[in-house]
């Protein structure tokens, strides 16, 4: 499994071209109805760093990379042999890509509702998210910033788990991150990556 990163305020103007160029027609038609620039900026570095690792390891050049989409949209590789997941978070963009399934989830570690761990997280989650067995206050607010990191590393958990499934977040509920092992790397004390493959 290889996975990188990608600050898209790095990203030039002749860089956003060059890859714009390389799009197919599918993912153009897609960002073609994306209203927010920086939407596209991120749909567009992705696209590309996803190709550029992808023609690395399939020794070709990133043009030559061809995605196939599957009927919910979701992209694989023309041909197979490699699999991807794509990420995105404010400024961040996140891609594996590796020889079997893969998910990986980026999320900028910020200020959230503890209630979305009661509404998504299962009982040993929240217990991994605040250490103890929660009682109704614990979901009022983050009192602490471990608290604030655990809840992203449950939350990263469950969506690239179920990327690697190629099921939607619809699931978030039924999925126990705790039961599995994920590989995870904190980007600038800002991002928290995810993987599991």
């Amino acid at each position: 499994m290889i996975w990188k990163c990608l600050d898209i305020r790095t990203y030039t103007n002749s860089e956003y071209l060059a890859a714009y160029q390389n799009l197919d027609d599918v993912k153009r038609a897609r960002i073609e109805r994306t209203r927010q620039r920086k939407d596209r900026l991120r749909s567009v570095a992705a696209d590309a760093l996803a190709r550029r690792m992808l023609g690395e390891a399939m020794r070709c050049t990133p043009e030559a990379v061809r995605f196939v989409y599957a009927d919910n949209g979701k992209p694989s590789v023309a041909g197979g042999g490699y699999e991807f997941s794509i990420s995105h978070s404010d400024d961040i963009v996140t891609v594996a890509i590796h020889e079997g399934p893969v998910g990986i989830d980026v999320e900028h570690i910020r200020e959230v509702s503890p209630r979305l761990a009661k509404k998504y997280f299962c009982d040993d989650e929240n217990f991994y998210v605040f250490g103890h067995e929660p009682k109704d206050v614990d979901f009022e607010h983050m009192a602490s910033t471990d608290i604030r990191m655990r809840f992203f590393e449950i939350w990263t958990a469950k969506e690239a788990y179920l990327k690697r499934l190629g099921e939607g977040l619809s699931h978030l509920r039924t999925v126990n991150t705790t039961l599995y092992p994920f590989e995870r790397h904190l980007i600038d004390n800002e991002y928290l990556v995810t993987i599991y493959y």
